[in-house]
């Protein structure tokens, strides 16, 4: 306890001039509150616990923190310098997804931002960076579950539970798309284990991409989309899906991305999303949408915020 006040005091979360409790090893509601902070700033679960994760981020010298800044700014470099039009940044360590109209990249002064899920840290569910563009907005979409999920988590289910296919608004579909039905038959199910026929769950409330899915083709497979595990985004680290990006507020993403098309006002698209009816958008004006990776940060106050390398990229 007093070498964490000690790191406290130094990095300026807990004034200097404050005097220590009388016993120098109590954890009191001052240094509580410095941790918090600390928390804070480096986007851990401010919950005042030193844990595993706050202690790693304490621990960091500031020439390491010296390096992550110039990664940072290495990084950035690698943003479109100007836009004319619309584009979408998600940068993946701090779990948020900007919008701007137009113009540089100033990351602080968003037209839109929403916090975001991302693929789990495990080598086959890393969300890679790249750039794709965005071309399409469908409503009510069907997930098409592919086919490592269906392999690896969904048939052993479908084996052990009774009408998990019902149950989950699932279907076995042949690859043009016609249904086969509902029923979990081993013969079904080998056929979906071998690639013949593929799992795929209708739209509903139930649906894992939630009401809305953005499109922008990419060979990583990977799309933006909304979720109906909307209780996930309590969490201060998402790093959960499989790959893909999943929006807190899919509604407002569809209105900034519609904006420039004829009648898609909010109204039309809370509309759209109350119906049943799956349909595709085409957008008459394709938007940049570029996933990002930087652990460092600075905010409108130009404080400078770290988050964690949930992928170990600047280890690297």
């Amino acid at each position: 306890v007093p070498v964490l006040r000690e790191r406290m005091q130094l990095n300026g979360y807990l004034d200097a001039a404050q005097p220590a409790p009388t016993d120098a090893n109590r954890y009191d509601d001052a240094l509580a509150d410095a941790v918090r902070r600390f928390q804070t700033r480096s986007a851990l679960e401010h919950d005042g616990v030193v844990g595993g994760q706050t202690l790693k981020q304490i621990n960091m010298t500031p020439m390491e923190r010296l390096e992550q800044i110039r990664l940072g700014l290495e990084r950035l470099r690698w943003l479109p310098e100007q836009h004319d039009s619309a584009y979408l940044i998600v940068n993946v360590p701090s779990f948020r997804l900007y919008g701007y109209a137009a113009g540089a990249p100033e990351l602080t002064k968003p037209d839109i931002s929403m916090d975001v899920i991302v693929g789990q840290a495990i080598d086959t569910h890393n969300t890679p960076v790249f750039h794709a563009d965005m071309q399409f907005v469908v409503f009510h979409p069907y997930w098409n579950v592919p086919y490592s999920i269906a392999h690896k988590e969904l048939l052993p289910l479908i084996e052990k539970t009774d009408n998990y296919l019902a149950k989950n608004d699932m279907e076995i579909v042949a690859h043009d798309g016609i249904s086969v039905g509902l029923d979990a038959t081993q013969a079904n199910i080998n056929a979906v284990d071998s690639g013949q026929f593929r799992l795929r769950q209708r739209p509903g409330a139930k649906n894992a991409l939630g009401p809305i899915k953005f499109v922008f083709p990419n060979m990583n497979s990977v799309y933006l989309h909304g979720t109906p595990k909307q209780h996930l985004f309590q969490r201060t680290r998402r790093d959960l899906s499989h790959g893909c990006i999943r929006l807190a507020d899919p509604a407002g993403l569809a209105e900034f991305v519609l904006k420039n098309a004829s009648g898609w006002d909010r109204p039309r698209i809370e509309s759209a999303i109350q119906g049943d009816k799956s349909f595709t958008v085409r957008l008459s004006i394709s938007i940049p949408v570029y996933i990002f990776y930087t652990t460092v940060l600075a905010d409108e106050q130009g404080q400078v915020l770290f988050y964690p390398d949930i992928y170990g990229q600047d280890a690297g």
